[in-house]
C-alpha cells in the first residue's frame, strides 16, 4: 500500500510538470515563433501524457481506498481529485467539438467569399490554406444555415463607418482597411490558448444600399470548434 502512495505522489509530480509544459507551450504559441505546428503538438503530447498519468493516479487511488477498506485517506482522495481535472477538460473538449461542423473556414457567401490578401502575410506555411474548399458548403448550411449576408440601407461608406466601429467593439485587431474597396482584413485570437483567426470583411453596393459579407478562417485545426 505504501508503495502505491508514493506512486500516487509521483504520479502527482509529473502531472504538474505536464502543466508547466503546456503552459509553456501556450505561451510560445501566443508569441508566435517560428512554426506554430511545433507548440501545438507540444500541447497535444503534453495534454496526452497528463491525462494518461491521471487516469493511472485515478486508478491507483480506488485501489488504495479499496485496500483501506474504502477509508478515505488524504493522497489517494487529493490523487483522484487532481486526476478528475484533466479526464473533465478532454471529455467537455470533445463534447463540445461534436456539436459542431469540422470545418475551420465559414463566409456569409459560399459562391464567391471574400478573399484574404494581407492576412497571407501574417501566416506560415504550416497554416490553413486561405483557399476556399466547395466541401465546406454543404456542412455550413447544414450546421449554421443562419449566417447571410447582412443588407442595410445605408451607402458603402456610412456602412464602412458602422462596421469600423463594430470590430472596435468586438475587440478585433485590424491588419488593413481598404476603403476603395470597402475591405476591411482583422483578427481575432481566443483568450487562453492564443489561437488566431483571420477575419475579412467585404461591403458592396446593393442597389440603394450596401452588402455586409464577412468570413473567418482559423489557422490551425480542422475545426474551429465554433468560434
Amino acid at each position: 500500500l505504501k508503495k502505491r502512495l508514493r506512486l500516487i505522489m509521483h504520479s502527482l509530480w509529473l502531472q504538474l510538470l505536464c502543466v508547466v509544459g503546456l503552459c509553456l507551450a501556450v505561451g510560445l504559441n501566443r508569441l508566435a515563433w517560428g512554426d506554430p505546428k511545433w507548440p501545438l503538438l507540444g500541447m497535444a503530447a503534453l495534454m496526452g501524457s497528463w491525462l494518461l498519468l491521471a487516469l493511472y493516479t485515478l486508478l491507483m487511488g480506488l485501489w488504495a481506498l479499496y485496500q483501506q477498506s474504502w477509508q478515505v485517506s488524504v493522497v489517494p482522495a487529493l490523487g483522484m481529485g487532481v486526476a478528475c481535472l484533466p479526464i473533465v477538460c478532454v471529455v467537455s473538449f470533445y463534447l463540445g467539438a461534436r456539436q459542431v461542423p469540422a470545418i475551420h473556414d465559414i463566409t456569409t457567401d459560399t459562391v464567391t467569399p471574400p478573399l484574404f490578401t494581407y492576412a497571407l502575410t501574417k501566416r506560415h506555411p504550416s497554416h490553413n490554406s486561405t483557399d476556399y474548399s466547395s466541401e465546406n458548403i454543404a456542412l455550413q448550411a447544414a450546421a449554421y444555415s443562419y449566417i447571410k449576408p447582412l443588407v442595410l440601407s445605408l451607402p458603402p461608406s456610412k456602412a464602412l463607418m458602422l462596421v469600423q466601429d463594430t470590430v472596435k467593439e468586438l475587440g478585433w485587431q485590424v491588419h488593413n482597411v481598404d476603403s476603395v474597396a470597402g475591405v476591411i482584413e482583422a483578427y481575432d485570437t481566443s483568450p487562453m490558448l492564443g489561437f488566431v483567426d483571420d477575419i475579412i470583411i467585404r461591403i458592396t453596393v446593393d442597389g440603394q444600399g450596401s452588402r455586409i459579407d464577412v468570413r473567418s478562417a482559423s489557422r490551425i485545426g480542422v475545426s474551429d470548434l465554433g468560434a
